[in-house]
């Protein structure tokens, strides 16, 4: 059976809108202030259990619902997602970060023509929103329309010199021609700009790992676990890794973990983990 690739998929922003200047002192807000704290630290988790007991309080506050489809998209729950973006934009029709966020779903989920609905508005909301241009960028992506895919990051880029989404993007663009130097050229962009953000090091890891450069990429799979040890790609790839070296005890423990955490990588990663249980049995009889 063929396996399925892994890839490195081009990303889109969902937005982590934090307003807890605009709530007063009290119970409430500290509540918000702590799900906010928790979103930066990728305690998507607790976070939402922190914005849903927000809302259960003060439930007309579109940027709460904002950060709770932040912290559902994240746990994969697209459906609960899209609810609290739908409601934010129904308290605030106007919100433009609340139809980029639900339009940056709606490609996730390839429903392109809803997207480029909400994404249109956001643009015409506020036609610097780099968010939305990069999940235009990605609605190129889904097209295979590659080469206008490249213009909007490019002019994401233009717009914020400093935004790593675009740069991660275009090392995704390169990568899956084999354009792996140009990948690298891409990515290093990013981690030089945000050091401390774990996507840039599975991203860059994948790129490694294609070039044969197994320490390397190895390297950067236990930097991005390090920084996020709640995000399952890092534990996946390595776990990759582990079955290629013929480490299959570490394989089997690194994806099984990896797939706890998130389970959205199901579909590519299982057959690396029937696998490694496979040599694993083989192994001890």
């Amino acid at each position: 059976m063929k396996k399925p690739k892994l890839f490195i998929a081009c990303s889109l922003v969902l937005q982590i809108i934090i307003f807890s200047n605009l709530l007063s002192q009290d119970k409430p807000e500290e509540i918000f202030k702590k799900g906010d704290s928790l979103l930066l630290i990728y305690n998507y988790k607790e976070a939402l259990n922190c914005f849903t007991e927000y809302i259960n309080i003060i439930d007309n506050n579109p940027e709460a619902y904002l950060n709770r489809g932040a912290a559902n998209v994240n746990l994969g729950n697209y459906q609960d997602a899209l609810s609290d973006y739908t409601r934010a934009i129904e308290l605030e029709p106007e919100n433009a970060n609340a139809y980029s966020s639900r339009g940056a779903l709606y490609v996730m989920t390839d429903d392109l023509i809803k997207a480029k609905e909400d994404l249109k508005m956001a643009l015409r909301l506020n036609p610097e929103d780099v968010n939305a241009i990069n999940s235009v960028a990605m609605v190129y992506v889904r097209q295979e329309k590659y080469a206008n895919a490249f213009d909007e990051l490019s002019k994401a880029l233009f717009i914020d010199s400093m935004y790593t989404e675009a740069y991660r993007n275009q090392a995704g663009l390169y990568f899956h021609p084999n354009k792996f130097d140009e990948a690298l050229e891409s990515i290093n962009k990013a981690v030089n700009i945000e050091p401390d953000f774990y996507k840039n090091y599975n991203t860059r890891g994948a790129i490694y790992f294609k070039k044969n450069d197994v320490d390397k990429a190895l390297e950067d799979y236990e930097k991005a676990i390090s920084l996020n040890p709640n995000h399952g790609e890092g534990y996946i790839r390595r776990g990759i890794i582990y079955l290629e070296q013929e480490k299959y005890k570490e394989a089997v423990e690194d994806i099984e973990h990896g797939l706890e955490l998130s389970p959205n990588f199901k579909e590519s990663a299982s057959i690396y983990l029937e696998e490694a249980k496979k040599k694993l049995e083989e192994n001890i009889e």
